[in-house]
């Protein structure tokens, strides 16, 4: 018998990590590849798209959501201890 193996690349170690406390951010060495929410709410974003803000609902604590994003919005934004990871 002979096993097949599928390589599915996950998402490589982060490597940076931004801490967004407070007040707008813009990431300025480019988009962010996930979030981290430490404190359960709701989180205004701006995509890499650049199609406009988006407000990701009741986000709970210690989430990591994998998205790419240019802003953080803090109005609007009720999450807390958020970090943006590289």
């Amino acid at each position: 018998m002979s096993a097949a193996y599928i390589h599915s690349p996950g998402p490589s170690p982060r490597i940076e990590a931004v801490d967004i406390s407070s007040g707008d951010h813009t990431f300025g060495a480019g988009p962010v590849r996930a979030l981290y929410v430490g404190g359960a709410g709701d989180l205004v974003i701006k995509a890499r798209d650049n199609s406009g803000s988006v407000t990701l609902a009741s986000v709970p604590a210690g989430r990591l959501i994998p998205v790419m994003v240019e802003t953080v919005a803090m109005t609007g934004t009720t999450a807390t201890s958020i970090v943006g990871l590289y």
